[in-house]
């Protein structure tokens, strides 16, 4: 079975080390469905599936290149952070019948997504770090069975910590009830100089590179919604994200699982309300985009457009007519019906 993954890195102003780091994706054998940096939010996000074994090598190259790049006690961003691999999801992508149907990704080397921040490049070293195969990612690509997923992570995770001295920690369907805007309270600054309780690694934050979250979730979609930083945008911005935190928290339907915060992207001219949709499958995408239009006109602020960072399933963009995804972005899913059906009877 395929495995999604969306490795988020706090760095995007470093230009050369992430021309390396697009040489070294472009090098590997899984589909790079996104890549892309943001000098405001001091962040790469990073998408690409393939087999177990591939994806695993792929993150561990992407490490090697990357963190030695990362100091967090220099690091300003807009975005919140706990690490310089700051999260890194994992998702199983089921394989897709043979009538004639999209497999689960695009032949390695086609459609990448590539920002327009970090250009791509040929030139460039690629990272010379091997790693040999896992028993545990062979044994998902053969075998696919959840408990082989979580040992899949758990090697991932281990092979992550020892490599760079972090203190790694486990959410989501991987430790049911840790979720991630809780582990990343606080920040970067909350985790020095205190005891760490990790599921793997050292008990104490990595003086440059934080911690990482990582495990196995649910797809979700990660959306902006970008306006021109006008006078009285920003402010505008965090009140349209705080409302709708308080309509999630009352029970309104309609903001179930949705995340927001109101942010200004100062280089770019930008006032964001940047979204994380964790419950895609029950969201009506363009109601809600439209309720942030509509609070932004009455006061003034108009000229939006929609920015999805990642990826977004073949069955999602089917219901909304207000995101824009690149052709890459697209993971095809059409004949899953249930996450946990398609894993044990595949």
């Amino acid at each position: 079975m395929p495995i999604l993954a969306v490795p988020n890195w706090s760095i995007g102003r470093e230009r050369t080390v992430l021309r390396q780091a697009i040489d070294f994706l472009e090098s590997t054998l899984v589909t790079v469905h996104f890549a892309e940096a943001d000098i405001d939010h001091n962040r790469t996000v990073t998408a690409f599936s393939g087999t177990p074994e591939n994806v695993q090598q792929t993150l561990l190259g992407l490490a090697e290149i990357l963190l030695p790049a990362i100091n967090l006690q220099r690091h300003t961003g807009v975005h919140p952070r706990i690490g310089g691999l700051d999260v890194c999801p994992f998702i199983p992508i089921p394989e897709l019948g043979a009538r004639g149907e999209a497999r689960s990704s695009l032949p390695a080397g086609e459609g990448k997504g590539w920002g327009t921040i970090v250009p791509k490049f040929s030139d460039e070293t690629n990272s010379e770090t091997i790693y040999t195969s896992s028993n545990s990612a062979k044994e998902i690509q053969n075998g696919t069975l959840e408990s082989s997923l979580h040992s899949f992570i758990t090697e991932t995770a281990q092979l992550l910590s020892q490599a760079h001295n972090i203190p790694i920690f486990l959410y989501e369907h991987s430790a049911p009830g840790k979720t991630l805007p809780n582990l990343r309270e606080g920040g970067f600054g909350e985790l020095i100089n205190r005891p760490l309780n990790p599921d793997f690694g050292p008990n104490h934050a990595h003086p440059h590179l934080g911690a990482t979250v990582l495990g196995w979730r649910d797809f979700l979609i990660a959306l902006n919604i970008n306006f021109p930083n006008t006078p009285g945008a920003f402010e505008t911005m965090k009140h349209i994200a705080a409302q709708i935190r308080h309509e999630r928290q009352a029970k309104n339907p309609l903001f179930t699982g949705i995340r927001a915060l109101g942010l200004e992207l100062q280089a770019q001219e930008i006032a964001q309300v940047s979204l994380n949709i964790t419950q895609p499958d029950s969201t009506n995408f363009d109601k809600i985009i439209s309720y942030i239009e509509d609070l932004a006109a009455k006061q003034g602020h108009n000229e939006p457009y929609s920015q999805l960072i990642g990826v977004i399933r073949d069955t999602d963009i089917e219901r909304t007519i207000k995101i824009h995804p690149r052709p890459a972005q697209i993971v095809p899913t059409r004949q899953a019906t249930s996450w946990q059906t398609d894993w044990k009877q595949s």
